[in-house]
């Protein structure tokens, strides 16, 4: 699983529709709609069987033992800042936490929410375990661009899901231990499995016109469909060891790109832009500047949407990304975005904060980024 992420990006770009709307536009059925989404969201509340999530789900290096775990005796601290989270289908969670430096591992054990224990739990290797920092590195263009940065301060545990755990609601007590035997005590957290879909009003085809970004509150740049970006570029020069900066060399133009939320879940993205970029290789060996300037080219992702009505966050889960022919397949989802979505008429905003600590200091970037249908 890929939690960006949202996905190193806190920025989006879309575009521009084949056809303008002046009236405001509504549900052909309001009142049909809104059925639809109170039995989606209904989804969200069931009570799911202990047993059966923890026979599928899916963690990296753990492996699955019978019984209950070892008795904790409080002799080493585990640091969780949360009691509620939220998960995705297929895509699962994430489990962040401060451990001691001293720390072996974890157990887990599966709980639903009426009381009952899942019959085994899930010892985590340390191994297993990673820096909680990921950034969608593949992504170098267009929508969803720049992936979401999180803290490396914490340890992550990635929790993936099988194809059988549906919406619903789940617990896990989790312990963390160390390898002279002492164990936490036990922290439990409960987890909401969010619907695909949700909310019928962002069920269309949504054309982006622009999206502003910003650093520690503070505007950094606009980014607008049809208007050419400008970009600085270095490279190293191999005549003269020294490291060559051109300034505004570098050029990126949306030219078009939609995307299309489904009332089943399903969404699409499609781009065609242009760019002029430095060929390195050539450059650095004669130190004499060489561009590519490449047109139409197309790039498009695939995935899930899912929307939280208690918080009002859309959710973009993708399982697949084609950069110009360049085909990706994420298996347990990437999550691209995530944020604040606000709808009014023929208008929708989505909005992104994220934080990133760099060993000195913490600096917060977040968008706003607006469509039209």
């Amino acid at each position: 699983m890929k939690k960006n992420i949202l996905l190193s990006f806190a920025s989006l770009a879309l575009i521009m529709s084949s056809c303008s709307k002046d009236d405001t536009t509504v549900p052909s059925n309001p009142v049909e709609e809104n059925t639809k989404d109170i039995a989606i969201n209904a989804q969200e509340e069931t009570v799911l069987n202990a047993d059966m999530v923890s026979s599928n789900i899916i963690i990296s290096g753990a492996k699955k033992v019978k019984g209950t775990p070892p008795t904790p005796n409080g002799a080493i601290s585990l640091t969780l800042e949360y009691d509620q989270q939220t998960a995705f289908q297929k895509n699962g969670f994430d489990i962040n936490f401060k451990a001691p430096d001293n720390y072996a591992g974890a157990y887990i054990q599966l709980k639903s929410q009426d009381g009952t224990l899942s019959k085994e739990y899930i010892d985590v290797s340390r191994f297993a375990f990673k820096k909680a920092k990921k950034t969608n590195a593949e992504k170098t263009n267009g929508f969803l661009k720049k992936s979401i940065q999180v803290d490396e301060i914490e340890t992550e545990i990635d929790v993936d899901f099988g194809e059988s755990i549906p919406a619903g609601k789940f617990c896990y007590i989790i312990c963390i231990y160390d390898n002279e035997n002492n164990i936490s005590l036990p922290q439990e957290v409960c987890v909401e499995v969010e619907a695909w879909g949700g909310n019928s009003a962002l069920v269309d085809t949504w054309n982006n016109t622009k999206s502003e970004n910003f650093l520690n509150g503070e505007p950094s740049d606009t980014e607008t469909v049809g208007v050419t970006q400008f970009n600085d570029t270095n490279y190293y020069c191999d005549k003269t060891k020294q490291t060559e900066t051109l300034e505004n060399s570098e050029t990126y133009t949306t030219k078009s790109l939609i995307l299309v939320l489904n009332q089943d879940g399903s969404y699409r993205y499609d781009e065609l832009y242009d760019q002029k970029r430095l060929d390195y290789e050539k450059t650095i060996v004669d130190c004499n500047p060489t561009f590519n300037d490449e047109k139409d080219l197309k790039d498009y992702g695939k995935g899930k949407w899912a929307y939280n009505e208690d918080t009002k966050e859309l959710t973009l889960i993708e399982f697949e990304y084609n950069e110009n022919g360049n085909l990706q397949i994420f298996e347990e989802g990437d999550v691209v975005f995530s944020g604040a979505t606000t709808v009014s008429g023929n208008s929708m905003i989505l909005e992104s904060s994220n934080s990133f600590f760099d060993g000195q200091q913490t600096s917060t970037y977040s968008s706003k980024v607006y469509f039209v249908r």
